[in-house]
């Protein structure tokens, strides 16, 4: 009987740990399939600005690309120098309507989110460049966070002036008068 024991006992630990290992590679492959993942992009609606119109409109669009629902935080913040191409400088972050947002995102949508630019009046020609970072995390999986981002420029040009009409049609109508008069006078 203490030799039938035994076995039971050794195939009741076998069947434990038969058991474990299963359940270990289930732990390992669940994070696999529910691996967060996102696409930030940025649309421009408007980015050039200068002279009387200060402002510029951009849509930031997040896409889940994964099958599980995710915890997103979306920053918008100043290009750092690595990311600056020639001639261009980091936008400043108070022009913006909005710094960060945070929200859920399930699988396979995407959310939108309008962002408007207020420069101050006097800022100097140039492109200024801004990025829209997006980090993911699957609410029960925090230690697997998946990060996008995406990145464009605000241009501020000189303000061209379109002559008033009244700078323009004084001097013609002034000098048709006087090929008029001058007509008039040879005949």
């Amino acid at each position: 009987a203490n030799n039938n024991s035994k076995y039971s006992y050794s195939s009741h630990m076998r069947g434990i740990g038969i058991f474990a290992v299963v359940i270990g590679i289930a732990l390992l492959c669940h994070p696999a399939l529910a691996n967060p993942g996102i696409n930030v992009s940025i649309e421009v609606i408007d980015q050039i600005t200068g002279g009387a119109d200060l402002s510029a409109e951009y849509n930031v669009k997040v896409e889940s690309i994964t099958n599980v629902a995710e915890d997103v935080v979306l920053t918008i913040r100043s290009a750092e120098s690595s990311e600056l191409s020639t001639g261009e400088d980091p936008a400043d972050i108070s022009w913006f309507d909005w710094t960060s947002q945070s929200f859920s995102l399930a699988a396979g949508d995407t959310e939108e989110f309008p962002l408007y630019a207020s420069l101050p009046a006097g800022v100097s020609e140039g492109d200024y460049r801004f990025v829209a970072d997006g980090e993911a995390t699957v609410p029960n999986m925090p230690w697997l966070p998946a990060e996008d981002s995406d990145s464009k420029e605000i241009v501020v040009v000189i303000e061209e002036t379109i002559p008033e009409f009244s700078t323009i049609a004084l001097p013609a109508v002034t000098i048709l008068g006087l090929f008029l008069m001058m007509y008039r006078r040879k005949q």
